[in-house]
């Protein structure tokens, strides 16, 4: 059954891509042979994933080097329980748990581009499952130290990759998301 799932959610994803296409009106470029060439939409966050961020908390550690490999993250440091939001309108695409990562999540964004991806979870959200819809701002998780974290260190390790046409995350480019996160608070009033 989960096999059959995989293709579907692939199908529905360049779907809704070519419809919001077609519905923008928008003339798209023609590739030499005659192909179209869909325009991806500007990578833009909704909301915070931690409420109450403050661009000084934030630190581009995307380069640097973790376990042998670039971070290719950042590092959201906050209190253990800490409701984690989605970043996006989107869906829930996978609920794992990995040695490394512990409790994460995966969201594809609307149109199936962007996937954001939400590690060393506490726990989920009640009732959070796989292929459910969520809009900005829902509280799907809870910051921890799950997988390879330290203890000590509660943090929402949170990335963003832009998916190739076969929707596999793990194969996606990651996209560094401290300059999007700090251009979204110098939007954000301050909290009174």
């Amino acid at each position: 059954m989960a096999c059959v799932r995989i293709p579907i959610l692939v199908i529905e994803c360049v779907l809704v891509a070519l419809v919001q296409t077609a519905a923008a009106g928008e003339e798209q470029p023609h590739l030499p042979n005659g192909g179209l060439k869909l325009v991806e939409p500007e990578l833009t966050i909704a909301t915070l994933p931690i409420e109450g961020l403050k661009a000084s908390e934030l630190h581009d550690n995307f380069e640097e080097i973790h376990n042998g490999h670039r971070h290719e993250a950042i590092d959201i440091i906050a209190p253990n329980g800490a409701p984690a939001h989605a970043v996006v309108d989107g869906t829930i695409r996978t609920l794992f748990f990995s040695k490394a990562g512990g409790n994460t999540i995966y969201e594809f964004d609307q149109t199936c581009v962007y996937c954001y991806y939400y590690a060393h979870l506490d726990q989920y959200a009640d009732g959070l499952y796989e292929g459910m819809h969520v809009s900005r701002g829902t509280g799907i998780g809870y910051v921890g130290s799950t997988g390879d974290a330290a203890l000590a260190a509660p943090h929402l390790h949170f990335a963003i990759y832009q998916l190739g046409p076969d929707k596999r995350w793990w194969k996606s480019t990651p996209v560094n998301p401290y300059p999007i996160l700090i251009r979204l608070l110098k939007n954000v009033p301050p909290a009174s």
